[in-house]
């Protein structure tokens, strides 16, 4: 069984989820450079294909500019591992990738990690608030509308 899905966000962005029992091999076509290269491993310390985990990897067009981790846990769904290609830092597409996230996970409590001030600033326009650090990292969170009912 092979668990890719295609989605389009507002028809300029397409995404590609891999979770579950996906074609390891063609994941890994995509994103070995970044579990690989020294470099993204600096900017990605983090980052860990755990088995639980869903990928979320962006399109523009059919050129790959970047991509999310989601894990899904108990008290949260944890978003994390966020990379978008420097070429595209100054495009809505972190915006848009963030509103996605927020849409699909609405019900639940979400958390996030972020060192980047103004994906932070995204982050509490779409209602996470800031709870701490880890390193030089900020931890927001946002409650769910299953959490408010």
């Amino acid at each position: 069984m092979n668990d890719v899905k295609k989605y389009e966000v507002k028809g300029k962005y397409n995404i590609k989820v891999y979770m579950g029992n996906y074609d390891k091999k063609e994941f890994y076509s995509q994103m070995g450079e970044f579990f690989a290269d020294r470099n993204y491993r600096k900017k990605l310390p983090y980052l860990i294909n755990d088995t639980d985990k869903i990928w979320y990897l962006v399109y523009e067009r059919n050129k790959f500019i970047g991509f999310f981790g989601v894990k899904i846990c108990n008290e949260n769904t944890l978003i994390s591992d966020i990379y978008i290609d420097e070429k595209y830092t100054k495009t809505d597409i972190f915006e848009y990738m963030a509103k996605y996230l927020v849409n699909l996970y609405n019900e639940e409590e979400m958390k996030v990690l972020t060192k980047v001030k103004k994906e932070e600033a995204i982050w509490i326009e779409l209602g996470f608030e800031l709870v701490g650090n880890r390193g030089n990292y900020a931890v927001m969170t946002r409650k769910g509308n299953k959490c408010q009912k």
